[in-house]
């Protein structure tokens, strides 16, 4: 983890985090939240060790590009401003 990620991305998750939760279940959303983590966490390093040994490095980066694109066109559509 990076210093920047520590002091602004982890506290806005969990507000956001316990903002979600009902009264009395906060500990569930930040259970579930962190078991999602870990297993996203886990098929990242499988899917990414895989592609680096089976295919091309343009593929491998095509690959891992594509997700990170899709996901900024579609938050581009929103807006930041709320109504």
């Amino acid at each position: 983890m990076s210093i920047g990620s520590v002091a602004t991305l982890l506290p806005t998750l969990e507000t956001m985090t316990a903002s979600l939760a009902t009264d009395g279940s906060q500990g569930t959303f930040f259970g579930a939240s962190s078991s999602v983590d870990a297993l996203g966490g886990a098929a990242g390093y499988y899917v990414g060790s895989w592609l680096i040994l089976n295919r091309t490095p343009v593929e491998t980066w095509l690959t891992l590009v594509d997700p990170g694109q899709r996901r900024a066109a579609w938050v581009s559509g929103f807006d930041a401003a709320p109504s």
